[in-house]
């Protein structure tokens, strides 16, 4: 994965790990009217400004050791207190989730923080297990720990807008049927799989 900054070319050197197609259709959680998705190009923009960010992900969920990659260019100006990202997830919002994260911390974009957890902790756990959607969002963090992880949001930059290009994902043979096909006795996915038909009809959802 690499990071563009504001100042460099948008011709990132493209990565592209064996067993990867491009991702050709996300989901969007939230704010659908602040992530657009251009095929074509294959990117995908998410814009934070006076609406909040937003939050797409995969339509599928990929096994564990398979590659994702992509490059992302951080969006312009003072981007203090935001936090924009990359990560895997077995389901977001689950008490038990596994998950990978890259994360770009708004007040410092020359690093970025990972962090991974196992049923839901962050110690010294085994490897991630469970099958997993890849998300990105850009989001105000900066009321964590008073401003200290991101810093102080500012926003006299706004509207942040952080690009994704060029994402690859596992082959078909790598992945899972996603949240609309729920298993039985599984709650979170199966709220995960109402919100995202609500998120269709209401025309945001899968693009």
């Amino acid at each position: 994965m690499a990071s563009e900054s504001e100042a460099c070319s948008w011709e990132p050197h493209l990565l592209h790990p064996n067993g990867t197609e491009p991702l050709h259709r996300i989901a969007v959680d939230y704010c659908p009217e602040a992530c657009l998705h251009e095929r074509h190009a294959g990117e995908i923009h998410v814009t934070y400004d006076d609406r909040g960010g937003a939050r797409w992900r995969s339509c599928c969920r990929f096994l564990p050791g398979s590659a994702v990659a992509t490059t992302i260019r951080a969006p312009a100006g003072d981007t203090s207190g935001l936090n924009y990202n990359i990560y895997l997830s077995s389901l977001e919002g689950s008490a038990d989730q596994d998950e990978i994260d890259f994360e770009f911390l708004g007040h410092d974009k020359r690093a970025v923080q990972t962090n991974y957890y196992v049923g839901g902790n962050g110690g010294r756990e085994p490897w991630p297990e469970k099958p997993m959607y890849l998300y990105a969002s850009v989001w105000d963090a900066s009321h964590i720990a008073d401003g200290a992880w991101t810093g102080t949001y500012h926003g006299r930059d706004a509207p942040y807008v952080c690009s994704y290009k060029d994402v690859r994902v596992p082959t078909a043979e790598h992945s899972v049927e996603d949240a609309a096909h729920a298993p039985a006795g599984d709650p979170v996915a199966a709220d995960a799989a109402a919100a995202a038909e609500e998120e269709k009809d209401a025309g945001a959802g899968e693009v």
